[in-house]
């Protein structure tokens, strides 16, 4: 039996684990709705497209011992007056407790989830499984700086003490399919692969010393054949919080630094304030301004340093945030600005500018294709 299946069979039983003793409380359903219309800059002329997003979730009752949760979002895109249509299940997974005795319960996790590795919202040398850095893309969302990708994971929480725990995890990617035309109809199957070359696992260890909190993790991943450490720390002293993470590949190579501080609530006056600085230094690569290929710019962080500025103030109903990417190897950088107005509970209209700012051929080059853009639109959540 392979690992694959061994995994499926414990998510098949955890399922039926949760439906064989159903909790009485209330479940928790949550609908976003998401509409509205982009302009960009396209190829040669300013291009636009319109967009409607619903997402579903659904938790289980709040519940010591088992938890369950289903996240599903659909997404239709014009572009040009072309419509596409996307759908995509972005969390799925069973959560129970493991009594084996009594003042020890460790607990399982299986299916579709995150993991927060490391410390950082946006820059995180500490996030071994989901990279260094988020995507761009994450700047131009109205909600909160928050990465938060997913895929399968199988986590063991092994609480140590009071304040400690132990994480195991292994990632398996979840099967790539195709489509075959057969004298019984289409039937979809999975595309063949080499067992376990995209698999990863890791150990974490975290503890909380009220004031400092530490963090050390390993990783191995068997796509390159390469073992990972991370170390992670962080402080906060009252509305200030201090935090940075360090990962490099065993021995000593491809080092990678990330911090940064958060500061909240600091303008008297204003209901809400907060101020984030982030940067990312990779030592190994280049620190003058280079030709960047194709591959290096879908890197995103091609350069040895890296900052992001996030700002955001709100007035009762009324909140500015601005956050900035930016690349002073060659001086250029990337500039969000986004406004939320917030009338009735639950119902947001926003509009959102998004420019780059840089001279020919750096990483964020001014007046080329998706330069810049113009978002508009409503969310409402119940």
């Amino acid at each position: 039996m392979s690992a694959k299946q061994r995994m499926l069979y414990c998510f098949i039983i955890l399922i039926g684990l949760g439906v064989a003793n159903p909790v009485q409380t209330q479940q928790t359903v949550k609908i976003t709705l998401d509409t509205g219309a982009v302009l960009y800059a396209g190829l040669e002329n300013v291009n636009w497209l319109s967009f409607a997003n619903s997402e579903l979730d659904f938790q289980s009752p709040v519940y010591d011992a088992i938890r369950g949760r289903v996240t599903l979002q659909g997404t239709l895109v014009s572009i040009n007056g072309a419509v596409t249509t996307l759908f995509d299940i972005t969390r799925l997974f069973v959560r129970a407790q493991l009594p084996l005795f009594e003042g020890f319960s460790p607990r399982i996790t299986v299916g579709k989830n995150t993991i927060t590795w490391g410390m950082g919202a946006f820059f995180n040398a500490g996030n071994l499984f989901f990279g260094e850095a988020g995507s761009s893309g994450m700047l131009t969302t109205v909600s909160a700086l928050s990465r938060n990708e997913t895929d399968w994971l199988a986590v063991l929480y092994m609480p140590v003490g009071v304040f400690s725990f132990i994480e195991c995890v292994l990632h398996v990617p979840l099967s790539e399919y195709t489509i075959v035309s057969s004298p019984q109809g289409n039937l979809m199957l999975p595309i063949a692969q080499s067992a376990g070359t995209q698999s990863m696992y890791g150990v974490r260890w975290y503890a909380d010393f009220e004031a400092l909190a530490l963090e050390a993790a390993w990783n191995y991943k068997e796509t390159d054949n390469t073992h990972k450490v991370a170390i992670s720390a962080a402080s906060a002293l009252g509305s200030v919080e201090l935090y940075s993470s360090l990962n490099c590949v065993i021995p000593y190579e491809q080092p990678c630094v990330s911090g940064g501080i958060l500061i909240l609530n600091f303008i008297p006056g204003i209901d809400a304030t907060s101020v984030r600085f982030e940067c990312l230094v990779q030592p190994e690569k280049p620190w003058s301004q280079t030709e960047l290929s194709e591959e290096m710019r879908q890197s995103g962080y091609p350069y040895g340093l890296h900052i992001l500025a996030d700002i955001a103030f709100g007035f009762d109903t009324i909140s500015f945030t601005t956050r900035t990417l930016y690349s002073p190897i060659d001086s250029s950088a990337l500039f969000v600005l986004t406004v939320l107005w917030k009338p009735y509970q639950g119902l947001w209209y926003y509009v959102s500018s998004t420019f780059n700012a840089g001279g020919q051929g750096t990483l964020y080059e001014s007046w080329t294709q998706s330069s810049w853009s113009v978002i508009g639109g409503l969310r409402m959540i119940f």
